[in-house]
């Protein structure tokens, strides 16, 4: 059993990863940092989105290459993985499999190994001072380009910033939601 150097936050682990500077977050930075491997299976069940696990003293990202075709749920996967490996593995030998249904902050809000998860995971794909900055961008470059409407629509304002963070636009609607920069 192998120990390594835990994060609370996803901030800390962002900055010694050096990942903390532009969106889209470097996630495979994150992942060479903290020494993961991720794998795409063919041959997880259906019923699993990711997992992850420990073979010979390595953590093993798995992604279910079935279910989850896009990359920015993919992203989402891995980084939900990252969260269990930073706030729930030091010291351990415990493996996770995850269901769709472990990625839903609503249905999870009471469980205790999967709720921080989600955060962790909210917070390292979607860091306030990224999402706040590049929100104030997106809102002024389209003030700049269309001065006889100077609002964005909510909808084009949640695709924007998915698009740039390469995340869900469900995700980034609930992230943006809880920071106070959308309404619901």
């Amino acid at each position: 059993m192998k120990t390594h150097q835990t994060y609370e936050n996803p901030k800390d682990l962002l900055i010694d990863a050096g990942a903390d500077q532009s969106a889209p977050v470097d996630i495979e930075r994150i992942v060479k940092h903290l020494n993961l491997v991720v794998r795409y299976d063919m041959g997880m069940p259906d019923s699993i989105m990711s997992s992850l696990t420990i073979e010979n003293d390595r953590y093993f990202i798995g992604i279910n290459a079935n279910i989850l075709k896009s990359e920015s749920s993919a992203r989402f996967a891995i980084a939900h993985e990252i969260g269990h490996y930073c706030l729930h593995c030091q010291n351990c030998d415990k493996a996770f499999t995850d269901s769709k249904e472990n990625f839903d902050e609503i249905k999870n809000f009471w469980n205790t190994i999967e709720y921080p998860v989600i955060l962790f995971s909210y917070g390292l794909l979607m860091p306030v001072s990224l999402v706040t900055r590049e929100g104030q961008r997106i809102i002024d470059d389209f003030k700049a380009d269309d001065l006889n409407n100077p609002k964005i629509s909510i909808r084009d304002f949640v695709s924007s910033m998915s698009k740039l963070f390469v995340v869900p636009n469900d995700k980034m609607r609930i992230r943006l939601t809880k920071l106070g920069i959308i309404k619901k």
